[in-house]
């Protein structure tokens, strides 16, 4: 009943007298104005809860051993960094939101015909050099293994594809996961079962539902941050434009996951991605290697290093070689036209004393 009068008091409305002259086309106009209006409104009240909900977990799974040194908003509310130091073995600790930009109706319009992006938190936690052990471990999902293998050196280099024990409730490897270890039981120490990341996972704020870790995207743990191969490709250095994070650290722990869509869940798994991924920070920088596997990982690293000094002599020596080459070209077309403009004076001179 309220149905039918609002459609015949808007009829009514619409095609008053005063109201005839306005064509389809500014009506459209005007709807589509308010459309903008809409999403504009509703994207940046979302995105705002999203937000504080992270800012809340990370606040409980931080806790008080971390003091925030500055916070960033950019790109129109769909990217947010904090930066956080003052930890045992930890250098500092970084945090990277990436929203849906919901308050853009072009890219809201266009989410209903393909699928939609999600919202994506990055847990960087840099620990001391001094300390660390020469470990690369990760954890990425089945989609994404042709790139990271492409893209990642560490991965590249040192790594193969390798299976860990699982849980007995069989809620721990993740689904479509793939394991990413040298030889040796680090992987499963760190990443296994029963190591204190699943652990960690599990204890803060309650145990984490089995659908949550399917959202986690990836987990790496790394001793070559920074370091680039052969073809100078593949060195993915965080640690560009953060303040006060010293360029020389190499050994990071990143936690990366997908936010669930529902924000009143966003707080609980946010908090359980920080302590875990402290937890993970702590293991890796009290890990007991076997003095024999980290000797042999060390000198597989002395290797691979002398190597990418040896290529990058390489195209230090090339690039000066295109560089002389490049002058003496330069310099011999020079020379050309200088006799070419030689001998037209010259025939201009013979031309002059004939006549």
């Amino acid at each position: 009943m309220r149905v039918s009068a609002m459609a015949s008091l808007l009829a009514s409305f619409v095609g008053a007298s005063r109201w005839a002259h306005v064509g389809r086309v500014e009506v459209a106009g005007l709807c589509g104005v308010a459309l903008f209006l809409l999403v504009l409104v509703w994207g940046r009240h979302n995105n705002a809860r999203v937000a504080r909900a992270v800012d809340a977990g990370l606040a409980r799974g931080v806790g008080g051993e971390y003091v925030l040194e500055g916070r960033l908003v950019a790109d129109r509310q769909t990217r947010r960094e904090g930066w956080w130091s003052g930890r045992r073995h930890v250098v500092g600790f970084h945090a990277v939101l990436e929203l849906v930009p919901r308050q853009d109706v072009l890219k809201w319009v266009v989410g209903w015909v393909m699928p939609r992006r999600d919202d994506v938190v990055t847990l960087d936690v840099f620990l001391r050099d001094g300390g660390a052990v020469p470990c690369v471990a990760a954890l990425y999902g089945r989609r994404r293994v042709k790139a990271v293998r492409r893209e990642l050196f560490d991965l590249a280099t040192f790594c193969a594809e390798r299976g860990v024990t699982p849980s007995t409730d069989d809620s721990w490897p993740p689904e479509g996961a793939v394991f990413f270890g040298e030889p040796g039981a680090a992987l499963q120490d760190l990443l296994g079962a029963r190591s204190a990341f699943v652990a960690a996972l599990a204890a803060a704020g309650g145990a984490v539902p089995r659908v949550y870790l399917k959202l986690l995207r990836c987990v790496h743990v790394t001793d070559q941050n920074g370091v680039q191969g052969d073809a100078g490709e593949g060195g993915e250095d965080a640690l560009r434009g953060l303040r006060g994070v010293p360029a020389g650290s190499r050994c990071v722990v990143r936690v990366e996951a997908i936010l669930p869509r529902r924000v009143g869940e966003v707080e609980t798994f946010v908090e359980s991605l920080a302590s875990a991924a402290h937890a993970l920070a702590d293991a890796v920088a009290t890990y007991r290697m076997d003095p024999g596997e980290a000797a042999a990982r060390r000198k597989a690293r002395a290797a691979v290093e002398e190597q990418r000094k040896r290529a990058e002599q390489k195209r230090r020596a090339a690039a000066i070689h295109r560089e002389k080459q490049n002058k003496m070209t330069a310099e011999e077309a020079r020379r050309q036209a200088k006799r070419k403009q030689d001998r037209k004076l010259r025939k201009g001179a013979k031309q002059v004393k004939i006549m």
